[in-house]
């Protein structure tokens, strides 16, 4: 009889191992279920890896049609630390895909999306086209689940939104060090400039660059800003220039970032020039305690 209870236990076990695989749980979370016709709610998407590492996300954050209506996107803390579809509001929804080098194992939040209540009824708000992928080499695609959120928007509407107070954000974005690099499989094999950073409240909006070459980087004017991402294609591709990338926040704040030349001539070399700028003031100040001394005698 024992030899086979046990076989058939194993197999039970085996069975239910089986079905209970790890899935990566995208989940929607409103911070209120009934909401005022004119009110501002919050609606969170986070990912639990339920312990698997996860480099990979991506979806669709989908509303209820003319229920609510999406009108602003806050990533500030996001555990995404580049994004490829900066998540964004468009038609209604909220596309996003973005990556985390290494891996992330746990429960974190993607973004928040600020809503209106627009008119009286009831929906759900859930992820279209969840994909998760694994942080193992290949990139293979985990088994991706979703938990929506129901709403009930109801009463009168107010004269004006009201419900989300604005982020209040005084720090800069996180330092960051920019990569120059190069692929034959990005922009024909030239030289491109790789870069990403976070901000922990508002949220990075936004990258600038400059750059500039030679002696113009210690007497000429100023820098010529222009927004850009990543990856950026780098207009010096002699690699003669000193880069600067500053990231911008929703608040205003900025973070600078800046590179030196790889391939620097001898007359741009700032210890070069230091030593070329330091003897000509001391044959200056030579010459001039010269001249007073040739006065005197005279």
């Amino acid at each position: 009889m024992s030899r086979i209870i046990l076989p058939t236990f194993i197999a039970v076990i085996t069975i239910a191992s089986a079905t209970t695989a790890y899935a990566a749980q995208f989940k929607v979370a409103a911070n209120v279920r009934t909401i005022q016709t004119g009110a501002l709610f919050e609606v969170k998407l986070t990912i639990d890896t339920q312990g698997e590492s996860i480099n990979t996300f991506a979806g669709r954050l989908v509303l209820p049609s003319g229920i609510a209506i999406p009108v602003e996107v806050r990533d500030g803390g996001t555990i995404v630390n580049f994004w490829i579809d900066k998540p964004a509001v468009a038609d209604g929804s909220v596309q996003f895909s973005g990556i985390t080098p290494g891996g992330f194992t746990g429960a974190g939040t993607l973004f928040v999306l600020v809503t209106l209540a627009k008119k009286p009824g009831n929906g759900t708000i859930t992820v279209a086209n969840a994909k998760a992928l694994r942080n193992d080499g290949a990139g293979s695609a985990a088994s991706a689940s979703v938990t929506s959120a129901h709403i009930a928007v109801s009463g009168f509407a107010t004269t004006s939104p009201t419900g989300i107070p604005a982020v209040q954000d005084s720090e800069s974005p996180e330092p960051f060090t920019p990569i120059v690099t190069r692929d034959p499989a990005l922009m024909n094999g030239a030289y491109v400039l790789v870069f990403a950073t976070q901000d922990k409240k508002s949220g990075v909006d936004h990258y600038e660059i400059a750059e500039r070459r030679g002696l113009r980087h210690f007497f000429f004017g100023s820098l010529q800003w222009r927004r850009a991402d990543s990856p950026y294609l780098l207009s010096d591709q002699f690699l003669a220039s000193y880069v600067y990338v500053r990231a911008v926040d929703r608040a205003g704040n900025e973070r600078l970032a800046t590179l030196s030349p790889e391939h620097l001539p001898l007359y741009y070399n700032e210890n070069f020039l230091f030593g070329i700028l330091m003897l000509s003031a001391l044959l200056a100040f030579a010459w001039r305690m010269r001249m007073r001394h040739d006065r005197r005698t005279t």
